[in-house]
């Protein structure tokens, strides 16, 4: 009896022990989690950026980023990790003419790169010799793809008399096709399902 009663609190502190921790475990993840924050080679962007590159190693070089827009859905059983990360570079020289440029990063790897032109004027020969393989697209964009990454702009368009008036702004955009891909497929996924509700 003596035994007993000095072996049954072990044995319950034990099992408190267990149904605790099992209690306290964090939920499973999304069997896609890893794929949706996979590292791949990177490719050249434009503007000296390299695709999949994380937002840390940007900032390590250009400490003077700005955030324009951050927003983050965690990992749940339902879904994979959502995190959209946009960074701004202003002041920003690209082919010796003036303007400013953002970084769009998915779950952090450089996903996009658009350059906006002070000057689309100045700009659109200099882009012209860089991007060799731009298209026209439609009225007023300029398209072109080699392997995974894809270049669009609309600067041809702005650099003509017409283009002040129709009031866009002037950019390059630059993509890896990957990245936008995956981004794409988790919005078709997983978009409809509702946005969980904020812990604080």
């Amino acid at each position: 009896m003596k035994r007993l009663l000095v072996i049954m609190p072990l044995v319950l502190g034990i099992l408190a022990a267990g149904l605790w921790a099992w209690l306290a475990r964090p939920p499973p993840l999304h069997e896609a989690s890893a794929a949706f924050g996979a590292r791949k080679p990177g490719i050249e962007l434009g503007a000296g950026f390299v695709s999949y590159v994380d937002a840390a190693s940007v900032r390590a070089v250009y400490a003077d980023t700005q955030v324009i827009n951050d927003i983050r859905r965690t990992a749940t059983p339902a879904h994979p990790p959502r995190a959209l990360l946009t960074l701004a570079l202003r002041p920003f020289t690209h082919l010796g003419v003036p303007g400013w440029l953002t970084l769009d990063f998915f779950n952090d790897r450089l996903m996009e790169v658009t350059f906006y032109p002070q000057d689309a004027k100045a700009y659109a020969p200099a882009l012209s010799r860089a991007e060799p393989g731009l298209r026209r697209q439609g009225a007023n964009r300029q398209v072109g793809v080699s392997g995974h990454r894809r270049v669009a702009a609309n600067i041809a368009q702005q650099a003509s008399p017409l283009g002040p008036r129709m009031g866009a702004r002037p950019f390059v955009l630059w993509q890896d096709l990957r990245l936008r891909a995956e981004l794409d497929d988790w919005d078709a996924r997983f978009g409809h399902l509702p946005q969980p509700a904020d812990p604080r």
